[in-house]
This record gives C-alpha cells, structure tokens and sequence, in this order.
C-alpha cells in the first residue's frame, strides 16, 4: 500500500512541477512535501492521527509526581548536609 501511494505522488505532473517526490519505507511513504490530508476511499484502511504518550492528566499527575521526588531529593540531600 505504501509503495502504491508513493508511486501515485511520484507520478502526479502538479507535484513533480512542484519538486516534491516520495518513496515507501516498509509500510510508510516518506515525502519532501507537506501532507494536509488524506482521503481514501478503502473501507479496509483506517488513518488515526498518531497517539499522544500520555494525556493531559496523565502528564498533569507525572509531572506532579517529578516535582514531589525531585523535593524530597533535594530535601534528602539537605539533611545529609546538616548531620
């Protein structure tokens, strides 16, 4: 599929003028244009935006949780330092 979709912009007279060229990579198409969009009219293939790592409260919480270590540690170290 990704060899078929790199041929189709390799082929295309509009984005050769434009200098733009693709080619597949296992199963992805990597170009020197930009992709604004994608319309397919395969009921078999789905396009997902990539996943994020993490949501905002996950990030939210994680952050809070580095924060709380990264006290403790410095409060760890402070006490080292009086003894």
């Amino acid at each position: 599929m990704a060899a078929a979709v790199a041929a189709a912009i390799e082929a295309d007279p509009t984005l050769q003028q434009a200098g733009v060229t693709a080619f597949a990579d296992g199963n992805r198409v990597v170009t020197t244009g930009t992709i604004d969009s994608v319309t397919s009219n395969d009921p078999g293939l789905s396009f997902a935006p990539p996943a994020t790592l993490l949501n905002a409260p996950a990030l939210t919480t994680l952050v809070a949780l580095l924060a709380l270590v990264s006290l403790w540690g410095l409060h760890r170290r402070r006490s080292r330092l009086r003894a």
